[in-house]
């Protein structure tokens, strides 16, 4: 098993290849058949994908807290609810310590709008197929949101053939 070098973007070539991750101020999103180019010797790398679903209530934060990995500006002034999947990209490279080889982590949030979880019955199937992790986000200023990570949580547990899925619970605002 290989472990990361921690440090290996403080060098001049891994602060390159962490440049051509970013965008201006912020990271860059690829879209679904876009994929990152590594400068130099690192041409070849491995990829890891790893789905994730965001999943809680309207007004929660879903959007804000992909949005917070992207870049540290977030505006909520100008908020809409997420209509239907707004799938997210998000590449990062770690360089292995025993060996040159370079790995590319690849991020998919799944941003499911909650009132499209809810109309349509088709999304919830699509959307867990060869799912990593649930990420349920609740906001501190709406007792609601939270109540209903519990009821869905107590309803996944009592699904028959149900996966050993990680679920992490945030709370936002």
């Amino acid at each position: 098993m290989s472990s990361f070098d921690k440090n290996w973007f403080k060098n001049d070539y891994g602060s390159k290849v962490l440049q051509s991750f970013r965008q201006k101020d912020k990271i860059r999103i690829y879209g679904l058949i876009e994929k990152p180019t590594l400068p130099g010797s690192f041409t070849q790398y491995e990829e890891e994908k790893f789905k994730i679903l965001i999943l809680g209530r309207s007004f929660s934060g879903k959007t804000s807290f992909i949005n917070s990995f992207i870049s540290s500006k977030i505006n909520d002034k100008e908020y809409i609810e997420t209509p239907g999947i707004q799938i997210t990209n998000l590449y990062w490279p770690v360089k292995m310590v025993d060996c040159e080889k370079m790995m590319v982590f690849n991020l998919g949030f799944w941003d499911i709008g909650d009132s499209a979880f809810k109309k349509y019955t088709y999304i919830q199937p699509a959307s867990v197929e060869c799912l990593d992790c649930r990420i349920f986000i609740f906001s501190w200023i709406d007792k609601q949101s939270f109540i209903d990570i519990l009821n869905s949580l107590k309803q996944l547990e009592s699904e028959p053939n149900r996966e050993k899925i990680p679920n992490i619970i945030i709370g936002t605002k």
